[in-house]
């Protein structure tokens, strides 16, 4: 798995849990499994290099250097790949990483807490939905949602980092426990 990709499922999950207006580690350090996510967070950060906090990660998601091969790479990657959310265009003519970040961030949260465990379920609320049109909506949101995550990918790491959670612990104080069963006990 991508370290992107886990430290912006991280942030899905805490985010859905606590507003990020409460990310700090008194505010949360009687609830360990936000307090812990909370580490999470910060330990995958430091490792990609950001200097931020994670409630700024959101606000300001390129508040280090990133270097582009080539200048204008991320205006090339919008057009040249398939658009999902029409009205990204206003976003791809300013060429703002930032809003762009801020605004696929927010789809795909949206989508990762809530729309898409009902959605690619077997069916919708009370309503049962024909296999080949569940298989059309599973196929159709899939491909989005790849977009979506791929240019989030990027932008947090265009290296492509892989998730490793050794060296996160070792260098980085990663909290290397099962959250799952946390939460579990948490409830």
């Amino acid at each position: 798995m991508l370290l992107a990709e886990q430290l912006l499922n991280t942030m899905y999950d805490l985010e859905h849990l606590e507003s990020i207006n409460n990310w700090d580690y008194d505010t949360l350090k009687s609830n360990p499994p936000r307090y812990l996510r909370l580490q999470q967070i910060s330990a995958m950060m430091k490792f990609l290099g950001f200097n931020c906090t994670p409630k700024e990660f959101k606000r300001i998601p390129l508040n280090k250097t990133i270097i582009f091969n080539n200048e204008d790479i991320f205006v090339d990657i919008l057009n040249n790949m398939r658009n999902p959310l029409e009205d990204i265009d206003k976003f791809k003519s300013v060429g703002d990483v930032v809003v762009t970040f801020w605004y696929l961030y927010e789809f795909r949260k949206n989508f990762h807490n809530s729309f898409e465990s009902s959605l690619l379920s077997e069916g919708i609320g009370n309503y049962s939905i024909g296999e080949k049109i569940l298989e059309y909506l599973k196929e159709t949101l899939t491909m989005r949602i790849d977009w979506v995550d791929n240019m989030l990918f990027f932008i947090i790491d265009p290296k492509k980092q892989q998730f490793n959670i050794e060296l996160l612990v070792e260098k980085y104080d990663y909290p290397n426990v099962n959250i799952h069963d946390i939460d579990s006990d948490w409830i």
